[in-house]
């Protein structure tokens, strides 16, 4: 919601600066510094920034609002929020009866806000803000952004995997589980991430069924009817599950087996057979790698390692290549380490490491 609420296009507009600021509020000021005639300094503005939201929080709004595709369906894949290889966040907004139209954007370094209504309060003609003042904003924004360089925000870190299913866009239900999407059974610690999948139970309710308004991120309300608003949602959200067809799950529909192809005995084998631990090289000189290999699936690939430097991938067997010891690979001690990660055409992985010697 924007514009809502009786507050001034400067008000409003600070606050989403916070949002751009990574959390930290600054308070506006009118007058920056006074000087004298001949340049004299006689009071500046010095900011006190206050950090009003975690940092994550801001980058997520952030993140929501810059992005033109979720935008697309309302306002169109070039509408006037949109600014090309720019990242600018946008919110409008439009009051009751269109008497207050809003749009407030910025970019990590550049907050601009703009409002129109009339003087005596009396409705505008009935449009959306994104019509009405987003073109105005546009023109003022785009001339700003011909004196900042390009900035992109900050991006957000991943949503925690312990919120609970619906606050992680999983609307069809509040209860999840993990399965492997190759066996179509519940996933296990030897479950690759590449293969797994999160499912729900399918048990479609309105929000307020999951989530406790007064206490989002802890358990689901225990008598969700006392709130007000839920019959009327909850009815709403029931027709249109009938209308769609969907059929509701139990705990019931959740497989009863374990993923029994990625297990501890179906990893592959990888040894090192060359070079050995007792080897020992000059930089610049070019290493043979032999390898063993032993696995109950196809072979997908060999990705090699040098001190954590990634060196290259091999795709075809026997999977033996040379690689030169350059002197940007090496660490300055004299043991230097080569990793070896196999992986199969499931997803399966297993290693082996090699200390070896250098001059």
């Amino acid at each position: 919601m924007l514009g809502g609420g009786e507050v001034s296009p400067l008000e409003l507009t600070s606050a989403y600066s916070v949002f751009a600021n990574d959390g930290v509020r600054n308070p506006y000021a009118n007058i920056i510094s006074v000087e004298t005639v001949d340049g004299q300094l006689l009071e500046k503005f010095t900011p006190g920034g206050q950090t009003v939201l975690p940092p994550n929080t801001a980058r997520l709004i952030s993140d929501i609002l810059s992005d033109n595709v979720a935008r697309t369906p309302a306002f169109g894949a070039n509408s006037v929020l949109y600014f090309g290889n720019r990242q600018v966040a946008v919110k409008t907004g439009t009051t009751n009866d269109y008497r207050d139209a809003w749009v407030v954007g910025y970019t990590p370094s550049i907050t601009i806000g703009a409002w129109v209504g009339n003087n005596d309060n009396t409705p505008m003609e009935k449009k959306v803000a994104g019509f009405i003042v987003a073109p105005m904003w546009n023109a003022v924004m785009k001339e700003v952004l011909k004196k900042i360089p390009v900035e992109n925000f900050k991006k957000p870190d991943p949503t925690s995997g312990e919120l609970k299913p619906v606050l992680r866009g999983f609307w069809q239900g509040g209860i999840s589980y993990n399965v492997d999407k190759i066996s179509g059974k519940l996933a296990t610690e030897y479950t690759p991430a590449s293969t797994q999948e999160e499912r729900v139970i399918k048990q479609v309710h309105s929000i307020l069924y999951w989530v406790d308004k007064n206490n989002p991120l802890g358990p689901a309300p225990r008598n969700p009817e006392a709130d007000p608003q839920f019959e009327l949602w909850e009815k709403s959200i029931k027709e249109w599950v009938f209308k769609q067809g969907i059929k509701e799950e139990t705990e019931n529909d959740i497989p009863k087996e374990y993923d029994n192809i990625h297990t501890e005995e179906n990893r592959p084998e990888i040894e090192i057979l060359s070079p050995k631990s007792t080897d020992n090289f000059s930089k610049g000189e070019t290493v043979d790698l032999k390898l063993k290999i032993d696995s109950k699936y196809a072979v997908d690939r060999v990705d090699l390692f040098l001190n954590q430097n990634y060196l290259q991938t091999v795709r075809r067997a026997p999977y033996e290549v040379s690689f030169k010891l350059n002197e940007d690979l090496l660490t300055p001690e004299d043991k230097q380490e080569l990793r070896v990660v196999i992986y199969d055409n499931i997803g399966n992985t297993g290693e082996d490491k090699v200390r070896f010697d250098i001059n």
